[in-house]
């Protein structure tokens, strides 16, 4: 399992997590508490082979996947 971004706990479903409404491009993006907040700043912390996992919401920016990355939509937890 490719692994720097791999949330605690989360096995293979994952790697960076990115929620628009409360995350921020300063955190590592290991848990949803860590989301990052723009799709551009899991990609620039994710290595080659990771899952980027997407959480429900509108993201405004233009995104350059230089590395070999997963996009994933995710849903919330209930």
């Amino acid at each position: 399992t490719p692994g720097a971004l791999l949330p605690d706990g989360a096995g293979d479903d994952g790697t960076g997590l990115i929620r628009p409404a409360d995350g921020n491009d300063g955190n590592d993006c290991r848990t949803e508490d860590r989301a990052c907040a723009t799709v551009q700043g899991a990609i620039d912390k994710a290595a080659d082979g990771e899952i980027i996992r997407i959480f429900p919401g509108s993201y405004f920016e233009h995104i350059t996947i230089d590395r070999d990355v997963v996009l994933e939509g995710a849903a919330l937890a209930e």
